[in-house]
């Protein structure tokens, strides 16, 4: 049975069924990041409040926490990079998205098919119903109002 033909049903089931395959390809190629990497200390308690020392140490807690974003943010794009060339994750991803495209193809057109049989009139329709002679009533035009 062609993609055409296919129930929209069947075909959204089976990109359920694509995607967590998907992201278990994906997600054999990423690391897990270290624990010790996201953690977040209080500061103690009865510390002193003097504001250029605490003001020095926020500097410095946030010079740390952008130098470990942008560590993670390489070693992300390393990851999704040999992900990307790996020939699983890749017939995987194409899987998904001709799924996808078929799916949402035929949903659409069933909304178009469903649309034009609500929308049809059968007063135009039906042969052996006499069709309207008289135009549809229209609100007179008054020619007395001036145009702001």
């Amino acid at each position: 049975m062609s993609e055409q033909q296919r129930d929209p049903r069947e075909l959204w089931a089976e990109l359920a069924e694509a995607l967590p395959d998907l992201g278990r390809a994906v997600s054999s190629h990423l690391e897990p990041e270290s624990p010790d990497s996201a953690t977040w200390t209080p500061p103690p308690e009865g510390a002193d409040d003097r504001c250029d020392d605490r003001r020095d140490d926020q500097w410095a807690d946030a010079r740390d926490t952008v130098r470990r974003l942008g560590r993670s943010a390489q070693r992300l794009t390393t990851q999704a990079g040999e992900a990307a060339r790996d020939p699983v994750v890749r017939e995987s991803a194409q899987a998904a998205a001709r799924t996808l495209e078929a799916a949402v193809t035929r949903t659409a057109e069933e909304v178009v098919a469903h649309l034009r049989e609500s929308l049809r009139s059968s007063r135009w329709s039906d042969e052996s119903r006499p069709r309207p002679t008289s135009p549809p009533p229209v609100a007179p035009v008054r020619t007395d109002d001036d145009p702001a």
